[in-house]
């Protein structure tokens, strides 16, 4: 893969320039110009429109996951992570404070932000406060540290079930080269 590749060429440069320095070798054999750098292609956008008809077309209890998502650029795993208490309705503002991610054996794993800049505020859009009372209400436990994203039994939301029903939404409205931000 293209991206792979020029991770690998980056590596073994700053490989060879350290033998440079230390003296093992005369010049570093990686002159290819532009061979570390990585050009992702553009990620499609959904309009208002496409936005507003995924999130009629995924079960209700996930609708919230495609408005936050959208509207306050939430990832995955701190979608899967928010917590009641991450959400303050009086101030119009989440949280970030956790993330879920899963394992190669789909265990889940809670873990804080990697860096200061991960543990933020988010405001809320006016558009979005609504949804969230509503799926607070309808959805989530009353316990400060529950999950606010949670299968039909009250289990955890997991990654597969999310991404599921995210495709079907896709797929019913004819996007499915959009996707859920990592």
């Amino acid at each position: 893969h293209p991206a792979a590749a020029a991770k690998a060429y980056r590596l073994l440069s700053t490989i060879m320039r350290t033998a440079v320095v230390d003296g093992l070798i005369l010049t570093s054999p990686c002159k290819v110009d532009g061979a570390g750098s990585e050009h992702a292609a553009e990620r499609p956008i959904a309009t208002v429109a496409e936005v507003d008809a995924l999130t009629s077309a995924i079960p209700e209890r996930l609708r919230l996951v495609v408005l936050l998502a959208t509207w306050c650029q939430l990832r995955i795993g701190e979608i899967l992570g928010l917590r009641r208490q991450d959400i303050d309705l009086l101030h119009a503002t989440i949280r970030i404070e956790q993330s879920r991610t899963f394992t190669r054996d789909g265990s889940s794993l809670t873990k804080s932000p990697k860096t200061s800049a991960g543990r933020r505020s988010l405001s809320v859009p006016g558009n979005v406060t609504e949804a969230i009372i509503h799926h607070l209400d309808q959805f989530t436990a009353v316990d400060p540290d529950a999950l606010v994203f949670t299968m039909n039994s009250g289990a955890p939301l997991t990654a597969v079930t999310l991404q599921r029903a995210w495709s079907k939404a896709r797929r019913t409205i004819g996007r499915p080269d959009l996707h859920l931000h990592d």
